[in-house]
């Protein structure tokens, strides 16, 4: 059965060798065009993952995220208060460069044998551009874990509910069981996963272009949680980052955040909102608008395509002409375009691709 999985994903991640092509009418002779180093030309990309399929995640974090009625306070079988405020939030923004909003996105990290929402409820959030990230089956730990069989069932249920193929790994132990964690790390590489997070590697910082191991990436990753403030912990990192002038991805997460800390691993409903309001408000649609907050799949495809890609530029009278081969074929397929040029963009057109918006700075294609 394994080697079934490990053949399927293989064959989903193989490129459509198709040839694409971008043509740029501008007036200016002495253009620029390069690749963006993230997505829609953000300074820096930010993720947040609900660990552990609790229902908060479905009833809470999305509409806050994405717009839409919170869950009123409610108990869950364990009598913790895993509901908001019930009342109807706008979602929580950041643009594309060209001036149209893209809600925040996160992700969920499940266990199939026993997540708390409904797999209906789980249909929706991928339906919401929100990633499903493999947590193992059962949730295992400890050295007589049984990872492989734990990685692939649980890749092979999600599979046959929502022919929905996961591409990476968060560590059921999280930074405090290190007798599991290399039995994960290598069962998920072996089956094809991209990528592995767990707070025990350090790195929640991550600098996308230096890593040497993006396709068998360790990802730290940032706890938020109501024990401690985090507020301080976010934007001191964000404003020490951004003052380098390089590009990183903040990675975090947390497990419940309803009105009561689930377990003392959570993040409160009004913690959650604090902060994820700020961050919006400074660094959002309405801000800076240099954040990219994108699920952790987007972000490691985006550099992962950046890396491949070597764009073909010619120009002929007014015409740049972008041509380029993509030699893997991604969930998340989109890059996006710089443009230097004393004059504005009259028109662009692409062939096997689509022109999902542009201006006079940027171009933003997916396929």
């Amino acid at each position: 059965m394994r080697w079934s999985i490990v053949f399927f994903v293989f064959v989903a991640q193989l490129a459509v060798a198709q040839h694409r092509k971008i043509t740029i009418t501008v007036e200016d002779k002495d253009a620029v065009v390069t690749v963006a180093p993230l997505r829609y030309n953000k300074s820096f990309a930010c993720s947040f993952t609900l660990d552990d399929g609790y229902i908060s995640a479905a009833r809470v974090a999305l509409p806050y995220f994405n717009g839409g009625q919170v869950a009123a306070p409610f108990k869950d079988q364990w009598g913790f208060d895993e509901g908001g405020d019930g009342a109807d939030y706008p979602g929580l923004y950041y643009t594309d460069g060209c001036g149209n909003a893209v809600s925040f996105k996160a992700a969920v990290a499940i266990n199939a044998k026993a997540i708390h929402f409904s797999w209906d409820e789980l249909a929706q959030m991928k339906q919401a551009g929100w990633d499903i990230l493999n947590h193992s089956f059962t949730h295992a730990t400890g050295k007589d874990v049984k990872a492989g069989w734990e990685v692939e069932e649980n890749t092979r249920t999600v599979q046959q509910r929502l022919q929905h193929n996961m591409q990476q790994f968060v560590i059921p132990g999280g930074k405090d069981d290190h007798l599991s964690a290399p039995f994960y790390t290598n069962a998920a590489f072996a089956q094809g996963l991209k990528v592995v997070h767990s707070g025990q590697y350090p790195d929640y910082w991550i600098e996308p272009s230096t890593r040497e191991d993006w396709n068998r990436l360790c990802a730290g990753r940032l706890f938020l949680n109501s024990k401690t403030s985090m507020t301080d912990v976010v934007f001191n990192g964000i404003r020490e980052h951004l003052a380098t002038g390089k590009y990183y991805w903040l990675n975090t997460f947390t497990h419940s955040v309803g009105n009561d800390d689930l377990w003392n691993i959570s993040y409160r409903f009004a913690d959650f909102k604090e902060l994820f309001n700020r961050l919006a408000k400074e660094y959002g649609k309405e801000g800076k608008d240099n954040i990219w907050f994108a699920p952790p799949e987007a972000v490691h495809a985006y550099e992962n395509i950046r890396r491949t890609v070597k764009p073909l530029i010619t120009r002929s009278g007014h015409q740049f002409n972008i041509s380029f081969d993509v030699n893997t074929l991604e969930k998340y397929n989109a890059l996006t375009f710089l443009v230097q040029s004393s004059t504005a963009i009259k028109e662009v057109k692409g062939v096997n691709c689509t022109i999902e918006s542009y201006n006079g700075k940027l171009i933003n294609i997916t396929w």
